[in-house]
Formats: structure tokens, C-alpha cells, sequence
């Protein structure tokens, strides 16, 4: 891998980037990330799991959920870390 003059990254035979090219890409793909973490109510994440709303509130009464975080109003938010741990079950 070579650094020219102009600050370009690469080999000669293939397209360089520069270091705001590489940057540039880089922020794109956080502002990516925080779009994916998408935060779902109890209704939700019941029907994308197939499960009762009264088995999540057990799951998270007994421990084997984390404690879910909850909205102003009180209402449970689950958030992307949350759905991993109920795939897990």
C-alpha cells in the first residue's frame, strides 16, 4: 500500500481514496448505524417475536431480560440490544 503526495491511500493499480474520502464514508456508515437501531414498543416486539406481551413482562419480572428502558409515559421501549437478548431465548 503506498501514500502519495496528495495524501491517497492504495495500490497503484487500483482506485485511491483520499483520508476525507475514507472519512467521509466512514461517518455515512454511523449515521447508517443509528438509523438500524430503531427503538419498538411491547406490541411490536410481540409480534416480531411471536411472543405474548405477558411472556416479555415475565422475561424481564424473573431476569432474564435486561431491565428494558421506558418512554415519558412509562411504556416500555426496547431497543436493538434488547432484541438480541430476547432471540437468545
Amino acid at each position: 500500500m503506498l501514500i502519495d503526495s496528495m495524501g491517497y491511500y492504495g495500490y497503484p493499480e487500483d482506485n485511491s481514496f483520499s483520508i476525507i474520502e475514507i472519512l467521509l464514508k466512514f461517518k455515512e456508515f454511523m449515521i447508517g448505524m443509528n438509523k438500524v437501531n430503531k427503538q419498538l414498543n411491547i406490541n411490536e416486539i410481540s409480534q416480531e417475536f411471536e411472543l405474548t406481551k405477558d411472556t416479555l413482562r415475565y422475561w424481564e419480572k424473573i431476569g432474564l431480560l435486561p431491565k428494558i428502558h421506558r418512554n415519558q409515559q412509562g411504556y416500555r421501549i426496547y431497543s436493538d440490544n434488547d432484541k438480541n437478548w430476547i432471540f437468545l431465548y
